[in-house]
């Protein structure tokens, strides 16, 4: 497992934290402050009066995000604290004048989920308003940076800046993958519309899903038969998969239930086309599938002989793959063998 002391502790919401924010916004007479929703798609409060109270280059960020991040203490004996990486200052049409914060929180140790988020006015240097969450805690991702296009210039420095913002997400493909070395990484951009930006989701995972399917999706055996089944992969996205591959952990007799991979205890690999080959002093089969174009797909043949009377059994395989930007996402598609006497 992934480790997760930091980051966990980083991304804890409960609801009495939400609760407790939104009572003394209340309280105060102003606008609730929108929670992540967690699906990655921007997040957006009422739009507020423009311009803004106070200059938004006055605001404490790392004070104004510390409540949005809901952070815990970095140490045993330090309190709850903010990091913020980047702001930038931008006016993407006359009437808006916006601030582009990058922020996560302090951790004594480990990297914690980094979150972006658009301000379009302040009251005090510790009171801004949300206009949206980009990129929200909740989804685990890392980001160094973000930019801005256009970007500003002294040399005309009444121009419109800001029309588009992009961040490069760092992800994780599975919860293996150390804290440290997010396997995936791939650009999000959203544009202004003139009212809030818009555009790809944070959540996008890499950009690259594979859909893979099994059939038949159940299918009844007694002790002894042999089972067939159909794995048939497809690329529904605009870039090339490559170095496709499926992954299939024959039992033996090693139980590997519940293991990502693996068929449950009581199927055993028999053989598979085409491209497959089966380690007996590992009990793992893989078959080659190499590379998919867009919108193209493969199917690869599979079978396995029953060895138990008892039941029901899982088949399920792992299809990854990768692409000149990062990994493909693993699928892992099932098929349930129900078992007779």
């Amino acid at each position: 497992m992934r480790e997760t002391s930091c980051r966990a502790r980083c991304k804890r919401r409960t609801a009495l934290a939400v609760a407790a924010i939104m009572a003394a916004a209340l309280a105060a007479g102003c606008s609730a402050k929108p929670s992540h929703s967690g699906t990655g798609g921007p997040t957006t409060s009422p739009p507020g009066p423009s311009p803004s109270p106070l200059a938004l280059q006055s605001v404490d960020w790392a004070a104004v995000t510390l409540d949005l991040l809901s952070c815990g203490p970095p140490g045993p004996s330090s309190p709850p604290a903010a990091t913020v990486a980047q702001v930038s200052y931008v006016q993407p049409d006359p009437d808006h004048q916006l601030a582009v914060v990058l922020a996560s929180c302090t951790a004594g140790a480990g990297a914690p989920p980094d979150a972006l988020y658009v301000f379009d006015r302040a009251t005090s240097p510790t009171g801004a308003h949300l206009l949206q969450t980009l990129l929200p805690p909740t989804l685990d991702r890392l980001a160094p940076s973000f930019t801005v296009a256009p970007a500003a210039s002294a040399s005309t420095p009444t121009a419109l800046t800001g029309q588009s913002v992009t961040v490069q997400e760092a992800a994780f493909s599975s919860g293996s993958v150390p804290d440290c070395c997010p396997d995936l990484k791939y650009p999000v951009t959203w544009s202004w519309n003139g009212d809030a930006y818009s555009g790809s989701p944070a959540d996008r995972a890499a950009g690259y899903p594979i859909t893979a399917t099994v059939a038949p999706a159940s299918v009844t055996a007694a002790e002894g038969d042999t089972v067939s089944f159909t794995v048939t992969v497809a690329n529904p996205e605009s870039v090339t998969a490559r170095q496709l591959s499926l992954f299939l952990v024959s039992t033996g007799a090693t139980p590997c239930a519940g293991s990502a991979g693996c068929t449950d205890l009581g199927l055993r690999w028999v053989s598979g086309t085409p491209g497959c080959r089966y380690d007996s002093s590992g009990g793992q089969a893989t078959c080659t599938i190499g590379s998919l174009s867009p919108g193209a797909s493969a199917s690869v043949d599979v079978k396995v002989r029953v060895s138990t009377a008892s039941g029901p059994l899982t088949f399920s395989p792992e299809v990854d793959g990768q692409t000149s930007g990062g990994r493909f996402l693993p699928s892992f598609p099932t098929a349930t063998v129900t078992v007779t006497g």
